[in-house]
Formats: C-alpha cells, structure tokens, sequence
C-alpha cells in the first residue's frame, strides 16, 4: 500500500511540477524513445465501430495485469475512434479501480476518424501497481468506439459503459468475439525477448488499372512491428521482372505506431507485374514483412473513376437509417467520388417510390431492405460474390479498392433548368479507351435531396426525417441509350425534361412537391444485359441542377399545354404533337412498342409506361396510364 502511495504521489508530483513551469500544463512528446511496447489490442484491423441510436457518453477501458513487468510507464495511448465529426467531450483516462470515479490520470484530445495514437501530456509511472485500467470516454451520438477480433493472447479488452451506468462488456451488445481497439504504450523495460527491428505495410492496395505513363501510387499504413524505434527502412521495387530498385524511407514510429504510406510508381502501356516489398528495417536486412506482387493494366486513356452507390430503403424499413449510418462511414473521406441512388423500392411501396426502381428490384430480387449494390457488379462479401448485400457488410476498404482503379470511360455532364417553365436540359459527353466495350449505354437519373418526411428506425420514429438521392425520374430508357462514339472516342447526346410541380404517389391519390433546387443529376455509363445478369456501371458523374432565370427555347406556346400530348386509353396509347420517334417502356423496362408519326396508336396492355420522345427539341420522358377494357 506504501509502495501503491508512493507512485500516486510521485505522478502527482510530476504533473504539478511540469505545470508549473508550462502555461497551460501541457507537455509535449519532445523525444521518442528507442524502445517501447504496445500491450492490448496489437492488431492493425478495425472491424467496426459501436455506438447508440442517440446522443450518449460512452466509455471504453481494458484491464492491464502486472503492468510494471512490461515498463516503467506508460507514455500514449492507442485507440479507434469513429464518425468523429459528431464525437465530443473526449477524454483518456488511466483508472485503478473501473467501480471507482477517481481518475489516477486523465487527459483531453480531439479524436481523428479511425486510429488515434495519443501521447501523454505527462508519461505515467506503473511502479508498484498489480493492473491498472485505461481507456477513453466520449460523446456521440454515432457509431464512435471501434472494436476488432484479436486472438487469444491479448489482455481484458471489453470494458464498456453507457452514460455512466454499470460497467458492461461488448458481449453482451452482440459483440461475442470482439475487443476494444484500444492499447497502452509502455516504455522503460526489459525488451530483449521482442522482435527489435520489423517494419509492415498494412491495408496496402496498388490500383490494377491506370493510365499508361502517369505516376500512380502504392498506398497504405506502414506499422512498426518491431519494440525499436523505426527510424528507417528501404521500399525495393521491380517492374516486369526487371533490374531492382532501392529507395529508402525514413519514419519515426514507436512500436505498433501507424502512419499513411504512399510510393510513386510508373508503368508502360500493357499489363505489368510489380513486386513491391520491404526491407532493412533500422538498417537491419530482412526484419521486414511486405512482400507483395500485383498485376497492373494500363491504358492510354484511363479516367478517375466515380463510384456509383445505389442502396433500396423505404420510408417503413426499421433498419435502413442504422444501414444508412453503416454506409456513410464507409464513405467518409470519398466525398466527390461517390454518387448515390436511394430507391425506395424492395420492401415497401412510399412517397418517393418510382416504377424504374421497382423494375429494378424485380430485376435484381431485391426483395427487402436495407441492400446496396456497388457500381452494379459483384462484391466480395464474406468469402462470396453477392451483386445486392445488406450495408452491415460494407467497409471502406471496399470503396477504396473500387476507386484505386481508373475507368477507361468519362462522363461529363452539364445542365441548364430554366425557372419560368421548369425545363431541364441535360448535355453528356462519354470518352473512352479502345478497350472501353461500346455495347456500354448511358443512364440518367433525376433525383432529389432535402425532403423531410416521416421515417420509421429501431425503436424510433421520425416526421421529418431528411431523405435524400431518390430518383424522382429516368431521363434515359431504364436500359440507357445507346452511344454513337465518333472519332477519338467521344460520344455526345442531350436529354430534355419538364419537371413538374409535384409527383405523384404510387397506389395514393396525393402528391409531393417537387423542389428542383434541391435536385441533382447522376449520369453514368452501364451495361444492362437482363439475359447475362450483366448491369456493371464504368463510370459515373453527379451534377447539382444549374438554374436560369428565363424559359427554353423549347417551351410551350400559349396555347398547347405541351409541345406534344400523350393519351391513354382502354388498351391503347397515343401521342399527338411534333416528334421524331417514341418508345414506349414498360415497368420493368422492356420495350413495349414504338410510334413514329403523331396521331397513330400502339395496343397496349393495360398498366403504367414510360414514353421516351424525341423531337426537335431534344429528348423527353412521360409518363402514361393504359386502362383495362
């Protein structure tokens, strides 16, 4: 007990006397010392971030046996931190008994989203102490306190509590296996027994396709494995079997401190092999982990590639604002990469339901909600390729593979909304490599951001709720348009529409008001091959709608509502007015028949079309009812 009393004071007499030489009793990591051990969580992996459905405190420790046999004190804190745009009051804390409010030390920081690796105002002294307890608290009200699932040898690591209730653990949240990302940083002990000199690349990813000639990156977070401090360690590269090259790297981490990592490298025009591995950690040959050889393609045109996110929900599914939650993480750091689809379709009709994502949903047996589909191709998703799968599985490594790669298509889009009829006209341009397959269509979509309305959640249930992407309309066929590409790959085409002042509810004699300065337009190119299960999306571009004051050149004249006029009747349609050709869709997007000259009319069976018309002024959707006899 004398001897536990001792260090308390000793630490207290430490932190009192640096304070009052320091304005603000802040002392910085000056030095960092040439050995050091992480005790806890020593994985790199994150598998998850836990939180609650509201705003609450939580707190997060591990327990630490013996810890004056594993050094003289504790110098940082290593931990994963999630959603930290909405993480508040943060605060470590080394404690000696959990049940017990006392804090033997405790220090404020600002959390960065994922790996934290905090370093003590004060080291703190372990002399004398059986276990102690660190961790971190925080509010938020998202996800915040990450979690892995490490093996066996690790310390107590599933302390946990919420707002200042009974200490639990992460078992009884539904975490059975799982372990708080969390580690102490010790310094001061007898380390002989450790790997000395060992450095590792973790989460690395070189893109498998890029532009011929232009410098592409291998990226990652290099991880020091080893209890010596990393100062130094070489990158050696070969290029096609080649002459290797050394390049040496410098660093300064402490044991499994982490860092991002990045390493030019150029190819030529074709595939390539690169072998990328790692060597000489603290001028020590061998004592590094990263061995790695990839497969890389490149191409004369190659293009950033936007990712294209379509995910199904509805206003009555509980678990899409928590699987919504789940997939905005997974984006975070991506913004401007990425373009989204809500379609509220698959588990229940809404007021924001449209037939094209119905016939999607059909089409893709999307039969409940939440489930996503990235660029409407296959995801490796727990050992299996799933082209639909719920968003608990989403993970940033799977946008960032996506979007590592280069597209060999581009899609440029502008607009023009003019205010005083509200018509909208949509200009794309798709470039493209030789190698860029031109059976590919163009696809573009409508769709609305802001609207607050009703939202059921777990055990919650919002009135305004905020949706946001839902596709109000499908500017294209649902199976896109073909692209005539001139010469140099260039394909250029100009949809028309006249977006109303409200939209219809599906099954519901009422309506929602459309808000065009809110809308956006989301382009892309895609297959849609229904026979082949083929629907891959190359590339994507999103566009705010681009107001002016004024009307079109292809407004209405005073006395016609429209410059053409669709009418359905009992088992037929027609269209009267000045156009080239119409298409007629059906809700699955199957094309149902075709008009050419005004004032004819198409047998159809009775249900809701889609009209695609072209005419002198562009092109422009509509929609019609065939009734039954």
């Amino acid at each position: 007990m004398t001897r536990y009393f001792s260090t308390i004071m000793r630490n207290l007499l430490f932190a009192l006397t640096a304070s009052a030489f320091l304005p603000n009793a802040v002392l910085a990591q000056n030095g960092k010392p040439e050995q050091s051990l992480s005790v806890g969580y020593t994985d790199y992996a994150v598998d998850g971030y836990w939180g609650t459905d509201s705003k609450a405190h939580l707190s997060a420790a591990i327990r630490l046996e013996n810890p004056e046999g594993k050094g003289q004190r504790i110098i940082a804190l290593r931990c994963a931190i999630g959603a930290c745009e909405e993480v508040s009051d943060c605060k470590l804390f080394i404690k000696k008994d959990l049940e017990k409010d006392e804090n033997l030390y405790e220090q404020e920081f600002a959390p960065e989203y994922g790996w934290n690796y905090v370093y003590l105002d004060f080291p703190f002294n372990v002399d004398g102490m059986e276990e102690l307890y660190i961790g971190y608290e925080l509010t938020s009200a998202e996800d915040a306190i990450g979690y892995g699932h490490a093996g066996g040898d690790e310390e107590g690591n599933d302390c946990l509590r919420v707002n200042y209730d009974a200490w639990t653990n992460l078992s009884r949240q539904g975490l059975g296996d799982a372990a708080h990302c969390l580690s102490a940083i010790f310094e001061g002990g007898d380390y002989a027994a450790h790997e000395q000199n060992a450095a590792g690349l973790e989460d690395a990813l070189l893109p498998k396709r890029v532009k011929a000639g232009e410098t592409f990156f291998l990226e990652g977070t290099l991880d020091n494995l080893g209890v010596c401090t990393l100062h130094s360690f070489d990158v050696v590269c070969q290029i096609n079997g080649g002459e290797e090259t050394r390049h040496p790297q410098e660093a300064a981490l402490l044991h499994r401190e982490c860092a991002p990592f990045t390493f030019p490298i150029e190819v030529l025009q074709g595939r390539n092999t690169v072998r990328i591995r790692l060597e000489a950690a603290n001028g020590m040959p061998g004592n590094a982990s990263f061995d790695q050889t990839y497969t890389v393609d490149a191409y004369a045109k190659a293009f950033p590639h936007t990712l294209l996110v379509e995910y199904f929900t509805s206003q009555n599914c509980a678990n899409c604002p928590a699987g919504k939650a789940v997939l905005d993480q997974a984006m975070r750091g991506h913004e401007g990469q990425i373009a989204v689809v809500n379609h509220h379709a698959g588990f229940s009709n809404d007021l924001f339901t449209i037939q094209e994502s119905l016939a999607l949903a059909e089409q893709w047996n999307v039969k409940s909600a939440p489930i996503l589909t990235l660029d409407r191709s296959v995801s490796r998703v727990n050992g299996a390729d799933l082209f639909v799968f719920h968003p608990a599985f989403i993970t940033s490594s799977m946008i960032r593979e996506r979007l590592a790669d280069r597209a060999l298509a581009n899609v440029e889009i502008s607009n023009t909304f003019y205010t005083g009829d509200n018509h909208l006209e949509v200009r794309a341009k798709v470039e493209k490599d030789e190698a860029f397959p031109s059976s590919a269509r163009l696809h573009i979509f409508l769709c609305e951001n802001g609207y607050a309305a009703s939202q059921t959640g777990e055990g919650a249930y919002w009135e305004d709720y905020e949706h946001n992407h839902f596709p109000r309309a499908v500017l294209t066929a649902l199976e896109g348009d073909a692209l005539a590409y001139g010469n140099g790959g260039v394909a250029e085409a100009v949809c028309t529409y006249a977006v109303p002042a409200e939209y219809p509810v599906i099954g519901k004699e009422e309506t929602t008001i459309a808000h065009p300065e809110r809308m956006e337009i989301v382009a892309f190119v895609a297959e849609f091959d229904e026979a082949a299960g083929n629907y891959t999306v190359y590339n994507a571009a999103v566009q705010a709608l681009n107001p002016v004051e004024g009307t079109s050149v292809c407004r209405p004249d005073e006395e016609d509502a429209a410059l053409f006029t669709v009418r359905g009747g009992e088992g037929w349609l027609r269209i009267d007015g000045n156009f080239d050709k119409a298409e007629i869709y059906d809700t699955a997007g199957i094309r149902a028949g075709t008009l050419c000259e005004p004032g004819r009319a198409v047998r159809l069976a009775p249900g809701i079309y889609a009209v695609r018309i072209t005419h002198p002024g562009g092109t422009s959707v509509k929609k019609a009812v065939v009734h039954g006899h």
